[in-house]
């Protein structure tokens, strides 16, 4: 006889953590929806199937990384007709995620381990953000990660089926000013740090602006995607050496 019970009241906090999660990312859903349908739409120009763009989706879960891969997709590919360079290039796209998880690792420790590993799998910019703006109040549980990630990923290869089997009537995203989604939705991710610190508004101000500048002039000067890394790194330079200790409390 199975006699474990969960508390009612804990039962309804993890309801109302989870429901909390899912409010929060909420808004960004709709941005991103817009670039799932994209990425389906492109993946079947390209030659690929509607379940191979859905299981694309699915397993690579990287929107940046599957857009680069596919503007870069040969029919047959093979490693010399462009696997090698999308090899390359989705590599360096994802290399801010080592940044992003040494940023998240201290709010992420309380989690239960599998929880642990399950967020920062599938966590995304958006989820990410989302986490770091959380860290900075109430701290993360598992219902108000799971309930966040949980939608986010479930909408990124269903609205990249929607753009694999629509995508022949939809025709270019850009007239409908869908380009454009996605870069509004990290500009409001950006203000909403911005804002969230209000004595670090400073120290903050001049992390954006250089990488902003870093981001601008690697892009004008090199090719391919390395304007992302640079200034992310460049941001993580600037914020660590503007990093200050919180002061506690005066000694009695």
């Amino acid at each position: 006889m199975n006699t474990r019970q969960t508390h009612p009241a804990l039962e309804q906090s993890a309801r109302a953590e989870a429901w909390r999660g899912f409010l929060d990312i909420l808004p960004l859903l709709g941005g991103a929806a817009p670039f799932a349908i994209l990425i389906g739409s492109l993946a079947v120009d390209r030659g690929l199937t509607p379940t191979e763009a859905v299981l694309m989706s699915a397993t690579v879960y990287a929107g940046g990384a599957q857009f680069i891969a596919l503007e870069q997709w040969a029919e047959p590919l093979t490693l010399a007709t462009g696997g090698l360079s999308i090899i390359a290039a989705t590599a360096l796209v994802n290399l801010r995620h080592v940044l992003m998880g040494a940023a998240l690792a201290p709010h992420v420790a309380r989690l239960p381990r599998r929880k642990r590993l399950f967020f920062v799998a599938i966590h995304t910019d958006e989820t990410w953000a989302i986490a770091l703006r959380r860290s900075a109040g109430p701290g993360l549980t598992t219902p108000y990660v799971m309930g966040m990630i949980i939608p986010f990923y479930l909408q990124w290869w269903l609205f990249t089926g929607l753009g694999a089997v629509s995508g022949a009537w939809i025709g270019d995203p850009a007239q409908y000013g869908f380009d454009f989604v996605f870069p509004a939705a990290f500009l409001t991710l950006i203000l909403g740090f911005w804002r969230a610190i209000p004595d670090a508004l400073g120290r903050q101000s001049i992390v954006i602006a250089v990488s902003l500048g870093v981001a601008l002039a690697v892009h004008s000067l090199v090719e391919g995607p390395w304007y992302i890394f640079s200034a992310g790194l460049a941001g993580a330079a600037t914020g660590a050496a503007l990093w200050k200790p919180e002061s506690g409390p005066e000694p009695a």
